[in-house]
């Protein structure tokens, strides 16, 4: 019961962010959900990044679809690449390229965080905005920066840290200049949810658990029979 509840909270955390721009799927292992040590995250929905990777779960890290915008500040990544952006506790990634401008003229994330360049900080200037095919960004017919992208050998070991952040799970799995990869300017990448599966997969977790709960009730019914049964003997 305790593992299809789990099952549960990442089944309805993936549905809740099923619009979220560029949200990876979940999954868990039901097998390594067995154990005990999981009661420990047991009603914060999605265990903490330092137990992911125990508790048996798996990030799918399929793109999503892209959707054209029309905003010369949203940005999505063609291929496996991350942006890279700043945050008081260093650097993170991130696939989500919906950017605006900060008041002291700072390309950053909606939640603020500076997006980087291959120089630093991405400052734009008045005036429009273009992408080029190498990545570079201008404005005005003036190279202003490009967007700093980063691969990762095995990005489903990532963790995610919320506001569509992730974080390398091990202090060597080193971020690599993108190679595969290429920013598209004026799309959005979707989330890689989709939802009538998440929906039946959700389904079969509730029933499951009503089945599990029956069965404890059974079991509970013939127990307490059993000791009322010998205690009339005695």
């Amino acid at each position: 019961m305790i593992a299809r509840g789990i099952q549960t909270d990442v089944t309805g955390n993936n549905l809740a962010n099923s619009t979220t721009t560029a949200f990876k799927e979940d999954r868990l292992n039901f097998r390594e959900l067995i154990d005990g040590r999981l009661l420990l995250d047991r009603g914060r929905g999605v265990p903490s990044p330092e137990n992911r990777l125990r508790a048996g779960f798996e990030t799918r890290m399929r793109a999503g679809a892209l959707e054209s915008t029309g905003s010369p500040l949203d940005f999505a990544v063609n291929g496996p690449g991350f942006f890279v952006v700043e945050t008081p506790d260093g650097e993170r990634y991130t696939r989500d390229g919906h950017f605006a401008l900060s008041p002291e003229g700072q390309l950053v994330t909606m939640d603020g965080f500076p997006v980087l360049g291959e120089a630093g900080p991405l400052r734009l200037g008045a005036g429009p905005v273009e992408l080029s095919g190498d990545g570079q960004l201008s404005q005005n017919g003036t190279a202003v920066g490009s967007l700093r992208l980063a691969e990762f050998e095995q990005p489903e070991r990532l963790n995610k840290l919320g506001r569509n952040l992730w974080v390398p799970r091990d202090e060597d799995q080193l971020p690599a200049p993108a190679e595969a990869s290429q920013p598209v300017q004026g799309v959005l990448e979707h989330s890689n949810i989709r939802v009538v599966e998440q929906m039946v997969r959700l389904i079969e977790h509730e029933r499951s658990y009503s089945f599990a709960h029956k069965a404890l009730q059974i079991q509970d019914d013939s127990l307490g029979k059993t000791v009322n049964e010998l205690g009339r003997l005695r």
